[in-house]
């Protein structure tokens, strides 16, 4: 499918290279030139353009435009740059960490336009287009299926679901944060204990728990 992307940073980037590769056609914009310029560099299938408007106008009706910004303000004055420009039957994804609590307003404002909102929870970090991304999805029912291309392309294997209602999506991702920081923090711990210990090789000692322990993780 042809999907408009917003945000081409850390994490839009990365899941741009990856629907190219799995031969979806995006269109991209970030208010960054340098990241507009890198993101040219993907191949055919990936196209930039210097603002909002113009990625509308690039995008065949019905449209399905993609956020991956940082959560709040940024979010808010794109959703609202975006909106005047989107027609009744266009589809718009958060994929960003937004307050689960934002999504029912958000979903109202859009709605009075006859457009939807489906909100994406996003792990992987910036090596998820080689690993395959984590993606809990919250919307209606057929707004999902719209999108379910984009989500199996995005996706480890076995790794996206509809967990149902809007908003939903991005609280998964905010219990799935405090999981991971509770983990990180017992990676530090863990290398403390190691490391006070004379004599003891840490760094070694954490690369076996990174490869071939059952603690392993690409965070370690």
């Amino acid at each position: 499918m042809k999907l408009g992307l917003i945000g081409l940073g850390t994490m839009g980037s990365p899941m741009m290279r990856r629907l190219v590769d799995h031969v979806h056609h995006v269109v991209g914009f970030d208010v960054d030139a340098d990241a507009r310029n890198r993101a040219a560099e993907l191949g055919d299938l990936a196209t930039t353009t210097a603002s909002i408007a113009e990625l509308v106008a690039e995008l065949p009706a019905p449209r399905t435009v993609w956020l991956m910004l940082p959560a709040g303000a940024i979010t808010e004055s794109a959703l609202q740059e975006l909106a005047p420009h989107l027609s009744a039957g266009d589809l718009v994804v958060d994929g960003g960490n937004s307050d689960f609590r934002d999504a029912g307003r958000r979903a109202e404002e859009l709605a009075a336009h006859g457009i939807g909102l489906c909100d994406v929870g996003v792990s992987g970090g910036q090596w998820g287009w080689k690993t395959g991304y984590g993606l809990t999805a919250g919307g209606e029912p057929t707004d999902i299926a719209r999108i379910l291309p984009v989500l199996s392309a995005l996706a480890a294997p076995e790794a996206y679901a509809h967990v149902c209602p809007l908003g939903s999506g991005h609280l998964v991702k905010a219990i799935h944060n405090g999981v991971q920081y509770a983990v990180m923090q017992s990676y530090a711990e863990g290398y403390a204990l190691l490391d006070a210990h004379d004599g003891l090789d840490a760094l070694s000692a954490m690369r076996v728990y990174q490869n071939g322990c059952s603690i392993r993780s690409f965070l370690g």
